[in-house]
């Protein structure tokens, strides 16, 4: 009858490992996700700010162009003029660009990586 309790205590020592490393596995997959949906807000904000970089870029050029009072569309010309910079500035950046938000999110994955390194137990010595 010794057996029994044995028994019992091996099943309970094997499901108490397997619940521990499913909480391990699941604490690391929340950390895993919330890594990626931070990549994916800097990502979006490393596009804007190329977008922004882009549509100043823009202004400008636009002041190195002479006036002409030939053709004067007077302030809507101008509110369409940055209203149509700031929208083909948002696709410039989009589509890659200057390769702004590409060097920033290089920069943002070894931050990134740093402190996920950090978080799991290393040093800032190792990097």
């Amino acid at each position: 009858m010794d057996t029994f309790p044995k028994v019992n205590n091996d099943v309970q020592s094997v499901l108490g490992k397997k619940m521990e490393q499913n909480a391990i596995n699941l604490s690391k997959t929340v950390k895993n996700s919330g890594l990626n949906d931070k990549k994916q807000k800097l990502q979006h904000v490393a596009h804007e700010f190329e977008s922004m970089f882009v549509n100043l870029l823009f202004k400008q050029m636009r002041k190195t162009i002479p006036d002409s009072k030939l053709i004067d569309g007077g302030n809507a010309e101008d509110i369409f003029e940055e209203m149509m910079d700031s929208e083909i500035s948002k696709k410039i950046a989009q589509r890659g660009g200057l390769g702004i938000a590409d060097a920033l999110m290089e920069q943002f994955d070894r931050y990134l990586d740093d402190r996920t390194v950090n978080m799991n137990g290393g040093s800032d010595d190792e990097n």
